[in-house]
């Protein structure tokens, strides 16, 4: 555990979470075409698309079912098609074309965060879960931010809370994948990866 949490993640293999439910919701999302999509970002040097989000206000009943406090800010779908490649990054709002375009998704993070400060805020981080794809082909990559050397490799066989910025980058190559889904349920503000792992340490979370 404490290996994990030093490179900037943590499994959470006693999450209970049905995928079926989550592959229902992206095949409702397809079959509506219902993604927005993002282009490749100019600041991220190799951004290719393309990949897309779909922000999903209410939290799936069996997931949400694990959770003693509500705290985390939006959930949402991200999809990979093949040929996508991000980068080593930091989450942030200025450069997410998805978000600001979604009406919904913005009300909601303002319910959460200050609206003077929301769209300035990193991701703190993220729990993250496999809906489809293979990820032992295009896994999540977690980098050192200084350096962009590769700290590990996660492929979420278990829900994993993840850092998404500060000084651990991510990124995802799926040149050589195919589809690929994550649904990620998505903290900010004083929710820092340290304060939600402390959060779970002591039960405090999660059931």
């Amino acid at each position: 555990m404490i290996e994990q949490i030093e490179k900037g993640y943590l499994e959470l293999p006693n999450f209970k979470v049905n995928y079926q439910e989550l592959i229902d919701e992206v095949k409702d999302i397809d079959s509506r075409n219902a993604w927005l999509e993002n282009p490749a970002n100019p600041n991220q040097i190799g951004s290719k698309d393309p990949y897309a989000d779909y922000i999903q206000p209410i939290i799936p009943e069996t997931i949400k079912q694990n959770f003693k406090d509500h705290c985390y800010t939006w959930s949402g779908y991200v999809k990979c098609w093949p040929g996508c490649y991000l980068p080593p990054h930091e989450d942030t709002h200025v450069d997410w074309p998805s978000l600001h375009e979604n009406e919904e998704a913005m009300a909601l993070m303002k319910t959460k965060v200050n609206n003077d400060e929301w769209s300035n805020l990193p991701r703190e981080c993220a729990i993250f879960f496999s809906v489809y794809g293979d990820f032992d082909v295009a896994p999540t990559t977690l980098y050192e931010a200084n350096t962009k050397n590769k700290i590990v490799d996660l492929n979420f066989k278990v829900p994993t809370l993840m850092k998404c910025s500060g000084d651990i980058f991510h990124g995802v190559d799926n040149t050589k994948g195919g589809d690929r889904v994550t649904y990620q349920i998505s903290f900010y503000g004083k929710y820092t990866f340290e304060k939600v792992v402390n959060m779970i340490s002591n039960g405090e979370l999660l059931n």
